[in-house]
């Protein structure tokens, strides 16, 4: 119980001390009783500086594949808008929760840039499920997965 209550402590300490992000300029003793050693943290995070334009600028990243599913959780069907880097060989599987594919989509991009493919509640169950986008090129071969919920 006493470990569980140091380690709920330490969790506290690095929470509170991250929220205010003010690096603390010595270490942090915490004791122990009963059979607990004793540790000593020196808490000092760095978090990274975002600036307005990074929350407000929409464009993709011209170097890597992305996706995103709209509407999600969807009924009927669900839009998969993605960004394709480059040309190539277009995969896309939807996977069920098990691992096992149970739909696919196989098709060659001649040209960079932004794609839409549907997908249709036909054949599914309701559930969580993963879709996975492979894109293969000359280069190399880039992949990325979201979920994807259908509800009936």
């Amino acid at each position: 119980m006493k470990k569980i209550v140091l380690m709920f402590c330490l969790m506290f300490a690095f929470s509170i001390q991250a929220i205010y992000a003010q690096p603390s300029q010595s270490p942090v003793a915490i004791t122990g009783n009963d059979n607990v050693p004793e540790y000593t943290l020196a808490v000092n995070p760095i978090l990274p500086v975002v600036t307005p334009a990074e929350i407000t600028s929409t464009s993709p990243q011209t170097d890597k594949l992305t996706m995103v599913s709209s509407p999600n959780p969807f009924t009927t069907r669900t839009t998969i808008t993605c960004f394709l880097p480059s040309k190539g060989k277009l995969m896309l599987e939807i996977r069920n929760m098990f691992g096992e594919t149970v739909k696919t989509d196989e098709q060659n991009v001649d040209q960079e840039g932004t794609l839409n493919l549907e997908v249709t509640s036909e054949r599914l169950r309701p559930g969580i499920y993963t879709a996975v986008l492979t894109l293969k090129t000359s280069e190399n071969v880039m992949t990325k997965n979201i979920r994807i919920v259908y509800n009936q």
